[in-house]
Parts: C-alpha cells; structure tokens; sequence
C-alpha cells in the first residue's frame, strides 16, 4: 500500500511540475533552440563552433524540438481552456455549485423561510432551536444549517447558518419574503 501512496504522490507532483507556466516557457524555448540549430545556415553555425554538433545529432536536435514544441502547445491549449472555460482552476465546479445553491434557497417552503428569516433581519449567525425541530433537520439535511454544538441549553441547540446561505439570502431578501407574502394571501 505505501508504494502505490509512494507512486500517487509522485504522480501529483508531477503533475503539478507539468501544468505549472514555468515548464511551458522553456520547453518553448528548447523548441525554438532545436530549430534554430536545424535552419540556420552552415556559415552562422560554423561561426559559432555547432555545425558538428547538428550535423552528428541532427535526429535527436529534431525530435527534441519537437516534443518541447509539443508541450508548450499543449500548455498553450490547457491554459487558453482554463482562460475561456474556468478549466483547471474550478471556476465551471464553483459556478455550478452556486446555482445549486441558489435553487435550493428559492424552493425554500415558507415554513422554512420563517425560520431563517430571524439570521438575516436581525443579522445574526446564530439561533437556538430543538434538535427534534423537523423543519431544522430539514434545512441541516440541505446543508443550510449547522448544528455548531453538541451542548446547548435546555433542550435547545445553537443552530448557524452556513455562511454561502447567509450571503445569498442578504444580497437576495426576495427569497424569503416573496415566499412569506405567498403564505400569507393563502391563508
């Protein structure tokens, strides 16, 4: 087992040696080297004491060149990806996540809402409520609420809101409101 976390790691970091801007530069660079010891003319080349040098690795000089072309091309298209796409810094995964987010706060029943009204109107963090409460197990199972602590006061817990859920509902009020005011025309 240690040698496949061995073989994991080495891997990672790799990786990260890989995908890391530096790498990309110079494989440009030892690219445009190779080439430019392949084109330039015998005359430059014998000025500067390498025409035997590329005359005898003439194959290696080439296949060299081309693998670090090779790679700064695809450095070039992991990050122009990562530029327009959020590829590799998990702009897409963040993006996704706060829409998920935000559907879960606008399907919120207005039972729900009332009892999260009180962490934005009177903006706090913190409420206290009964861990048998079922519509606060319902917004803990959806990751709104947190029980912060396993000893509370008499047969009430302190409750936090997660701080995503805060945030949005302050910069949203709606969410709440609008299912308030639908709960009570209907009633």
């Amino acid at each position: 087992m240690e040698i496949f976390g061995a073989i994991s790691t080495t891997i990672k970091e790799l990786k990260d040696i890989i995908f890391s801007y530096r790498v990309f530069v110079i494989a440009f660079f030892l690219g445009f080297g190779g080439l430019l010891l392949l084109t330039l003319p015998d005359s430059l080349l014998e000025t500067f004491y390498v025409k035997e040098l590329r005359d005898n690795q003439i194959e290696a000089i080439g296949s060299i060149a081309f693998a670090c072309f090779f790679i700064a091309f695809c450095g070039l298209i992991y990050f122009v990806g990562g530029w327009l796409f959020g590829i590799g810094k998990g702009k897409y995964r963040a993006r996704k996540m706060e829409e998920t987010e935000i559907e879960i706060l606008k399907n919120l029943t207005p039972v729900e809402c009332k009892y999260l009204v009180n962490y934005v109107f009177k903006q706090t963090q913190t409420a206290y409520f009964a861990p048998s409460d079922g519509v606060v197990g319902g917004l803990e199972s959806k990751g709104i609420l947190y029980r912060s602590s396993n000893l509370g006061r008499v047969h009430k817990f302190a409750y936090n809101i997660q701080p995503w859920a805060y945030e949005q509902l302050r910069q949203n009020p709606q969410f709440l409101t609008s299912k308030l005011t639908e709960s009570e025309e209907s009633s």
